[in-house]
């Protein structure tokens, strides 16, 4: 939740991740990948020599948050 939370901010490397999240760049860029499998992160921009930045997916993130429109009062 913290990745996710940060990365809502701004696109981040895992290296930068891991400082936020006090984690190893090894286990935070696993779970980044679990995030990508779900749709929740995807890769950002990546310029020559760097690691890929990555980024909450917006449209998947507000689409679970929003109310469902199946639970209707009674």
């Amino acid at each position: 939740m913290k990745i996710v939370l940060a990365l809502q901010e701004s696109e981040m490397s895992p290296d930068h991740l891991a400082d936020i999240v006090d984690g190893s760049p090894d286990a935070v860029d696993r779970r980044l990948k679990r995030l990508s499998s779900a749709g929740i992160v995807a890769a950002g921009n990546q310029w020559p020599g760097t690691s890929i930045a990555w980024r909450t997916n917006t449209s998947r993130i507000s689409r679970s948050a929003a109310p469902s429109r199946l639970s209707t009062p009674l």
